[in-house]
């Protein structure tokens, strides 16, 4: 019988990192601009920020077809999440440029899914009060009404977001704010915005 020589089998090919794939950075660089963020130092986020925080911004925007502001604060959110993850030693050399995307598409597709929760309850309480239908104009009066009827720091924050034209960057940056205080005034203004605007409807319609 003859036994037929298949050769040795075909290794395994692996792929050696590169500095393209992390932020421009050798290991030696991203391990020491580690260790600086462990120790407090932002600089390696400068670094991410200049290198690819904009394109993935374009990229979140592009993939899911929604607004550069909504798109910027998807990935605003995943730099704090992968600084984060940074500081307690869960992210490696290897591919981190495509790691960071791939937590800004997860982050907003579980966004997404909150966001979707939040309208289904929306349409059950619009539901329930059947009554409370009103005319463009009456929309937009009852609107600058609640606006008006928020407190001061409240309504300064709700004319920048949606009536100045400005950016959130720009914002942040003429306020001297962080970006993380930004958000929670963003998220607190909204709220009460969206409760005073359902109250006064309320109030004029079921009189």
């Amino acid at each position: 019988m003859t036994n037929s020589y298949k050769g040795p089998s075909s290794p395994q090919v692996l792929k050696i990192p590169n500095t393209q794939d992390n932020f421009g950075l050798t290991k030696l660089e991203f391990d020491q601009f580690v260790e600086k963020v462990k120790g407090g130092d932002e600089s390696l986020f400068i670094k991410v920020f200049n290198v690819h925080f904009k394109s993935s911004v374009r990229y979140i925007q592009n993939k899911f077809s929604i607004s550069e502001e909504t798109a910027y604060d998807t990935c605003m959110d995943t730099l704090l999440e992968f600084r984060s993850k940074l500081k307690t030693g869960k992210i490696n050399y290897g591919n981190v440029r495509y790691l960071f995307t791939k937590m800004a598409v997860h982050r907003y597709l579980d966004e997404l899914k909150k966001k979707n929760k939040v309208n289904d309850a929306i349409q059950v309480f619009m539901g329930e009060n059947s009554k409370l239908s009103l005319s463009d104009s009456e929309f937009l009066s009852t609107l600058n009404y609640a606006v008006h009827n928020l407190e001061d720091s409240q309504k300064h924050i709700i004319k920048e977001i949606f009536y100045s034209g400005k950016g959130t960057e720009q914002i942040i940056e003429e306020n001297d704010i962080t970006y993380s205080t930004f958000r929670k005034r963003k998220q607190r203004s909204l709220e009460k915005l969206k409760s005073t605007f359902l109250g006064l409807i309320k109030k004029n319609q079921l009189k």
